[in-house]
């Protein structure tokens, strides 16, 4: 067969050691009705508010309760979803995984296949309370603009998208007790810069939980309560991280305090850099366990 015959050739693909770990740890996840019952309704619930705001029929009230929902709604399924995910991929597996104890397959093709269907299962259960933000994020724009244009002297206000960018960059914006004003140094060419670290920020949330899980799913296999108590540990290092953040010791220990860029490079890069030392520490216990 050509090369690339062999390429698009799906059943080949299906057929690696890869797809194979994926969809038998992604097929464990779903496996019952909860699961697909609560997908349901909050996908529903958000598409519903999306077919009013797409008409402007959202009464204030229901945005207000929109805004806290897409962001709490955000920050509690995170860790919800993925240490019940990890749980019933990697750490309660079934007998026919235990063979792979006996192949020949590095860490990262036996680890990484598990993780990938955590990150899509989380996915999909965030990405709701992610569209309902950004939905409810757009409106206020669109009613502040509207405001700007009829009283543009009384209204004049930073722009929004600046504001909810550092206020969710910098954990509320508050550094060392002091309001920071979300607009200082912060002009229209810095916006993508902005978001971009604002993306990092949100697959490091989600990817953190998931190597965290793993390691301490690799060290305590089949043991699901001291797994639990071991994975939901991981508050202690988003804890420690709004400390920081609010305290502004890393400005401070940097000779810099009330600067916004170091808590930004922090909380941006933080849960990056962590998840990849703790899939390192996953890899290196697996050699261990199956050595």
């Amino acid at each position: 067969m050509p090369l690339a015959g062999r390429i698009w050739n799906f059943s080949l693909i299906k057929d690696t050691p890869w797809c194979r770990l994926h969809d038998r740890a992604y097929g464990r996840i779903w496996a019952g009705k909860f699961n697909f019952i609560w997908w349901g309704m909050i996908w529903c619930a958000a598409a519903a508010y999306f077919g009013f705001w797409l008409y402007d029929f959202v009464p204030q009230k229901i945005e207000d309760l929109a805004f806290r929902v897409g962001l709490f709604g955000f920050l509690g399924i995170t860790p919800l979803a993925v240490g019940w995910a990890s749980l019933r991929a990697y750490v309660l597996e079934g007998t026919g995984d235990s063979s792979l104890k006996t192949v020949p397959l590095r860490p990262w093709l036996v680890l990484l296949p598990r993780m990938s269907a955590v990150f899509l299962t989380w996915l999909e259960l965030a990405l709701p309370f992610v569209l309902l933000y950004i939905f409810n994020f757009v409106s206020q724009n669109r009613a502040m603009a509207h405001l700007n244009s009829v009283l543009p002297a009384r209204f004049a206000v930073p722009d929004i998208g600046v504001t909810n960018a550092l206020h969710l960059l910098t954990v509320g914006g508050n550094l060392g007790g002091v309001r920071v004003i979300p607009s200082s140094g912060v002009g229209l060419s810095e916006i993508p810069v902005l978001y971009l670290f604002l993306l990092l920020e949100v697959l490091g949330y989600g990817l953190l939980p998931i190597s965290w899980a793993f390691w301490w799913g690799t060290i305590l296999k089949r043991r699901g309560g001291p797994f639990l108590l071991a994975f939901f540990s991981y508050f202690l290092l988003v804890g420690l991280l709004v400390v920081i953040v609010r305290f502004d010791i890393l400005g401070v220990l940097l000779g810099v305090p009330g600067m916004l860029l170091p808590p930004i490079i922090l909380v941006s890069f933080g849960g990056i850099t962590l998840s990849v030392l703790f899939t390192i520490l996953a890899f290196r216990e697996w050699r261990r366990r199956s050595g």
